[in-house]
């Protein structure tokens, strides 16, 4: 039988740009190919099933060596829909980025099983999150699940009351698949911390 990946497997794949092999995770089959997610160094690419092959025993697990990239999200927000938006939060995010020269101080809000973190980024400029920056700014909106953070709830009303950026029109309705994705590993992680008091 042939070997077919399996989404989530760590596998080896080689990387188009410059042909060598690395650690890849499956994200998703595509056909002839996987979607992969380099986790060494956090790109990812679709890549052929035939530059696909199992991690051999020499090269180090994820359990072994754990991911060198990491993935964080910001907590409780979800980035607009809109292009320009997206665009102008993402230049709002560098600009902070810039401002601090890069230092930032991140505190983990929670963690999926995936591993990726979803934490609270403070500017040390001003001491507020960029979470709450980007509210207020109506550059981001809550997750449908996060409607009772406090003071982002505060931040979020300010600017759909000021009609600032998404806000324009009101109401910023989406889908909120992304709220979805996470729902099960948040109810799960404050099931544990609850059991564990």
């Amino acid at each position: 039988a042939e070997w077919r990946p399996k989404v989530g497997e760590v596998v080896a794949a080689q990387f188009s740009a410059d042909g060598l092999w690395y650690r890849g995770r499956v994200e998703a089959r595509k056909g002839d190919a996987c979607a992969v997610l380099f986790v060494d160094y956090g790109n990812g690419e679709d890549v052929p099933l035939s530059c696909l092959r199992p991690l051999p025993p020499s090269v180090p697990s994820t359990a072994a060596c754990p991911a060198q990239a990491l993935e964080y999200k910001l907590a409780y927000i979800k980035a607009p829909k809109d292009e320009e938006f997206r665009a102008e939060a993402l230049a709002c995010v560098n600009d902070m980025l810039a401002a601090s020269n890069g230092v930032v101080s991140a505190k983990v809000e929670y963690k999926e099983r995936s591993g990726r973190c979803h934490v609270q980024m403070i500017d040390p400029a001003s001491n507020k999150a960029f979470n709450s920056i980007l509210l207020r700014a109506g550059l981001a909106k809550l997750e449908r699940r996060r409607q009772d953070q406090p003071g982002l709830k505060d931040d979020q009303a300010e600017a759909k009351r000021e009609r600032l950026c998404i806000w324009q029109y009101g109401d910023a309705v989406d889908s909120d698949e992304d709220d979805n994705r996470f729902a099960d590993d948040v109810a799960k992680a404050k099931q544990k911390t609850a059991g564990g008091r």
